[in-house]
């Protein structure tokens, strides 16, 4: 069975228990900790370079709350995504833009 089946087996089952009292995350760590006695995933669990993939994922969300505005600014610069302020920025320009048609095209100019 796929890892992916079996973490949503278990957490359907977990659902299925528990009911809607527990919240998402507690329902994955519950059953992430009967996963983790799974044979497929103890084989998992022992390579040290799995162990550091999950502690490095895992501590991701923390990392990113501790970088300044800057540096957040930077690392998304670098993975080509845009901050709000470009996409206010974007927003006027478009918006400036077709304010700017509409009244060549009120004039009878043409576009």
């Amino acid at each position: 069975m796929k890892m992916a089946a079996l973490v949503n087996s278990a957490v359907s089952r977990a659902g299925q228990r528990q009911g809607m009292s527990m919240s998402l995350k507690d329902r994955v760590v519950s059953e992430g900790m009967k996963l983790a006695s799974h044979p497929a995933l103890a084989a998992l669990m022992q390579d040290e370079r799995f162990m550091k993939l999950v502690m490095a994922a895992v501590s991701v969300p923390g990392k990113l709350s501790e970088l300044s505005d800057e540096q957040k600014a930077n690392a998304l610069r670098m993975l080509g995504g845009a901050r709000q302020k470009d996409v206010d920025d974007l927003k006027r320009a478009v918006r400036s833009l077709e304010d700017e048609l509409g009244q060549l095209r009120n004039s009878g100019g043409r576009p």
